[in-house]
């Protein structure tokens, strides 16, 4: 019910785009899509306190089990403590689902469960990145200060109302970059605050992953 909502919302986004004068035909509605993204590709980068520090990268289907969350954050815990950052992969290539390169993106928007209590409001931060499959590096921690096309959408708080509920994020910028730059991905890198919070990726499809899993939707104009 939640993502029939957001079909909704992505609608009425685009009405402003609709025509209003003369007896001209309006123009089309954009074509939206929606993208689940890759559970073999999805994962994170833990960081601890130590000096130097030691990294540990956690990805999706290659691990046995499969993991079923992602995490982002910091622990300010002395020793024990670190930052989590949360990578998420979106196959924009599928000829039936995905979007085509040279389009004109009108809106895109992420959609995620948080699943982890959270003490206060957290503040959350979106880059766009490109680690590329098949597997992230450690050095995807801060990729965002090695490529100059890696830009950050909007700073937002989750906080306990947002637990166990979908939260969306528009990230249109980012995605219009990563059409302009044709990556055959859309990668987001998710960094909070102190606090960290857990973002739902099941694995099975058979097991709500079209309801909890994140989830990219995007309109677009030839």
């Amino acid at each position: 019910m939640k993502r029939i909502f957001l079909a909704a919302l992505m609608a009425v986004m685009t009405l402003p785009f609709v025509g209003c004068g003369g007896h001209d035909n309006p123009p089309p509605p954009p074509v939206v899509t929606q993208i689940l993204s890759d559970p073999v590709y999805d994962g994170d980068i833990f960081k601890d306190n130590l000096i130097p520090p030691a990294y540990t990268v956690t990805q999706g289907m290659r691990l046995s089990p499969p993991v079923q969350s992602v995490f982002a954050g910091i622990d300010p815990t002395p020793v024990t403590g670190g930052e989590y950052r949360a990578f998420l992969d979106f196959f924009l290539g599928d000829p039936v689902g995905g979007v085509p390169l040279n389009v004109f993106i009108d809106s895109a928007i992420l959609d995620m469960v948080v699943t982890s209590n959270i003490a206060g409001p957290i503040p959350l931060t979106i880059d766009l990145v490109s680690f590329q499959p098949p597997t992230m590096q450690t050095t995807d921690f801060d990729r965002s200060i090695l490529r100059p096309w890696a830009t950050t959408a909007t700073t937002i708080f989750i906080n306990q109302a947002n637990v166990a509920q979908q939260v969306s994020i528009d990230v249109t910028p980012l995605m219009a970059e990563a059409q302009r730059q044709g990556f055959p991905d859309f990668q987001a890198r998710i960094l909070c605050g102190v606090g960290i919070i857990e973002i739902d990726d099941p694995t099975d499809p058979t097991v709500n992953r079209g309801q909890f899993a994140p989830l990219l939707q995007v309109g677009y104009f030839f």
